[in-house]
């Protein structure tokens, strides 16, 4: 979910970037190892220069494939517990009869007008909550909003279960927005702002997702821009009709911290870079090396394609 987001690329690009990673790093260590080796009279005869360098180039090899396919489990997990979620959701929307709405949450006790008319969750211990102000409360809307949040008690406990997840959202085609964890970014849209506009929702809708499959989102910057993120979404239907969208945020930071933490040989490391040059998995020795500075406090997704170190030649 972003509340003012940048498209930058796909989640399937990504994983093409992940299975490219380093390849200049794993020449890099290849040469510097084998040079080490040959310094220090470790290679044998029998084992020449070339031969060494193809066994160490597949034993990179595959340390990269193993966090790339590291990666692609966390993300295939994501979408398995959206599609639990989701599945949950078709039940509450589809079997009213087994759901009393306004006992677990009363839209008329929770909500307050914002500045502009539009409304707002007065407790944010449950997360956040924005409708519009040219949405009326009537009945309808107050059971339908009701009936979204039945799904909270569901996805709370998946959210705060995967570490890799950021936050989580809803937003329905009568224009009820939720998402957790609360951000005071809300008080800052208009207050006429439709979520069905968010560029998170559309994906979803039956023109761009006709057979209501959990699919990702774009790559995107967080409203903050302080982050790279993708959302994993499915589809809500109620007797065959269309009527929102839920799903799971994941920063790219936590997917590929796992690879940063990975030891190479020598004074190597592994990096991941997206094809705008920006890192999306470095190491601190990373920055140090090719930026020749130390990391500020919660970076990440520098450009090091705008160094101008010597990594850059």
């Amino acid at each position: 979910m972003t509340l003012n987001s940048k498209n930058v690329s796909i989640q399937s690009r990504m994983i093409i970037t992940i299975s490219s990673i380093v390849m200049i790093t794993v020449l890099s260590i290849s040469a510097l190892t084998i040079n080490s080796l040959v310094t220090n009279g470790k290679v044998t005869k029998e084992v020449s220069g070339k031969l060494l360098n193809e066994q160490i180039g597949e034993f990179l090899k595959n340390l990269i494939d193993l966090s790339a396919d590291g990666i692609e489990e966390d993300l295939e997990q994501v979408k398995h517990e959206v599609n639990i979620i989701g599945q949950y959701a078709t039940t509450v929307f589809n079997e009213p009869e087994h759901f009393n709405t306004s006992t677990y949450w009363n839209a008329k006790e929770n909500l307050v007008s914002g500045h502009g008319g539009q409304k707002l969750i007065k407790e944010h211990d449950k997360g956040g909550i924005y409708i519009p102000n040219f949405i009326g409360l009537t009945p309808e809307f107050i059971s339908n909003a009701e009936r979204w949040m039945l799904i909270e008690p569901v996805m709370m406990p998946v959210f705060k279960s995967n570490p890799m997840t950021y936050n989580y959202f809803m937003i329905s085609e009568t224009q009820f927005f939720y998402f957790y964890p609360y951000t005071p970014l809300i008080n800052g849209l208009a207050a006429d702002f439709m979520p069905t506009r968010d560029l998170m929702y559309a994906p979803a809708t039956p023109e761009n997702n006709p057979k209501a499959d959990v699919i990702w989102s774009p790559l995107y910057e967080d409203a903050g821009g302080l982050l790279l993120m993708i959302s994993a979404k499915m589809p809500i239907y109620q007797q065959n009709q269309f009527i929102g969208a839920l799903g799971l945020d994941v920063t790219l930071n936590k997917l590929t911290a796992n690879l940063t933490s990975q030891r190479a040989i020598g004074d190597g490391f592994y990096m991941m870079i997206d094809s705008m040059g920006r890192a999306l998995a470095l190491p601190d020795k990373g920055y140090e090396d090719v930026l020749g500075r130390k990391r500020t406090a919660e970076e990440f997704g520098v450009n090091v394609a705008k160094t101008n170190t010597p990594f850059r030649d």
